[in-house]
């Protein structure tokens, strides 16, 4: 996946975002070090249709999304 990001990235002047299988703070952490953004979709999706309440739920992604942005920011 590196390589065909790394030709997207030389053939395009928009900054490339890639998403497959993120589904924790980890994996999208290594797609952030090839890629300009990291798309997360089924699990974030799998989480807020889980079981419990739906306040549960919401927390739980609250979460998910913390830990996302803590593991991928970038220092400016």
């Amino acid at each position: 996946m590196a390589e065909h990001l790394a030709v997207l990235k030389e053939n395009s002047s928009v900054p490339i975002a890639a998403g497959f299988g993120i589904n924790d703070a980890k994996a999208a952490q290594r797609l952030s070090r090839i890629a300009d953004g990291v798309i997360v979709g089924s699990a974030f999706i799998k989480i807020l249709s889980g079981a419990g309440e739906f306040s549960q739920r919401l927390e739980a992604a609250r979460e998910f999304i913390a830990d996302l942005a803590k593991n991928v920011r970038r220092q400016s």
